[in-house]
């Protein structure tokens, strides 16, 4: 039987409600990994691999100790990151793309509340273990042999050597940086002791001292096929490709012969089929006040709503239906991640308004 409800994903900057009313964030992500292996999350910058082996490498992991371990030593240092970067949000604004950095919302949140000093010993986001800067990207740095496959916490060499580079190229940022909170009693930080840092942590590729992290990355990224082909199709489309947001872009790669065609199809008629099944969502639980109660059935707005949306909706069905069976045609579903998928969306059409 067919379900809505609340997902295990939780929401970023401390926010009460879900970001995946439909539960359509796990299927979302598995789709990703179709057209780039390694995929993990919403929110993703280049550059956070490099600095999260830099943080890892400062945090002095020891091998045999247990993740909890570990990842308490290391999310001292992802805190003060994150405050760091968002200390280097307020001098050089105009300056740099702050789209996407992840906790700079929650950081300015606890400046504005905590003037002389704030904690970096626990969570400063909401589950930062799966939804920080490392969790985001865990599933990316093992795809990549940056860290080892069954504790994501120890640096292999090729984490150790990109940890160096990015150490380099940040400069005097480093010392500045590690000598605020390397001491094992520091608990807390004040805002001005970032306030020398430079824009050297950021995420822009803009100096030739980052040259030699920009070029491991690439290497590491392009050794897979399929990242491979994917980038090379982006670069095809041409400069649409630089202001097009995700919804965009992939309008644009399922028109090109590309031999991922039908993973850039299937993925497209997933996000229009979520996108309709998400509207019509909102006009459900967006309960007016004189209606403080109300029946699904015969409600008269979730009537209209459904109405509208009828013939489109099946249309988004019937073409997502085609797009996972062309799919498979020629790959395999391993772990039935999309037979599910097209049982829910079939499931769907037997919904009465």
């Amino acid at each position: 039987m067919i379900t809505f409800g609340w997902s295990d994903y939780d929401p970023l900057e401390g926010s009460a409600t879900s970001i995946d009313p439909l539960r359509s964030l796990a299927n979302s992500v598995v789709l990703g990994n179709l057209i780039f292996p390694g995929t993990s999350g919403r929110v993703w910058r280049i550059r956070y691999l490099s600095a999260l082996c830099f943080l890892m490498k400062c945090a002095n992991l020891e091998r045999g100790k247990t993740f909890q371990e570990n990842y308490k030593k290391f999310r001292k240092f992802e805190n003060a990151f994150i405050l760091a970067l968002n200390e280097l949000k307020k001098r050089k604004y105009k300056e740099h793309d702050y789209q996407r950095i992840i906790g700079l919302e929650k950081a300015e949140q606890l400046v504005r509340s905590n003037t002389r000093s704030i904690s970096i010993i626990g969570d400063i986001l909401s589950n930062q273990v799966n939804l920080g800067p490392l969790g985001v990207h865990t599933v990316l740095l093992r795809e990549l042999d940056l860290v080892e496959s069954e504790r994501e916490l120890i640096l292999l060499p090729s984490g150790e050597m990109l940890a160096n580079y990015y150490e380099k190229s940040i400069g005097t940022s480093c010392e500045l940086f590690t000598d605020k909170i390397s001491n094992s009693r520091i608990q807390t930080v004040r805002p001005e002791d970032f306030e020398t840092l430079t824009e050297s942590l950021l995420f822009e590729f803009q100096t030739k001292s980052k040259n030699l992290e920009l070029e491991m990355i690439q290497k590491k990224i392009f050794a897979n096929d399929i990242r491979k082909r994917l980038f090379s199709d982006i670069l095809s489309i041409g400069k649409k490709a630089y202001s097009a947001n995700e919804s965009q872009l992939i309008d644009f790669l399922v028109y090109l012969k590309s031999p991922l065609i039908r993973r850039y199809k299937l993925i497209r008629a997933y996000d229009v089929f979520q996108r309709i099944l998400k509207y019509h969502f909102d006009v459900v639980r967006n309960v007016p006040k004189e209606q403080i109660q109300f029946k699904l059935k015969g409600d008269k707005r979730i009537s209209e709503s459904y109405s509208e949306i009828k013939n489109v909706l099946t249309s988004a069905i019937q073409d997502l239906v085609n797009s996972i069976d062309g799919y498979l045609t020629e790959n395999e579903d391993s772990d039935d991640v999309l037979l599910e998928i097209k049982k829910f969306s079939e499931e769907v059409l037997t919904l009465k308004d």
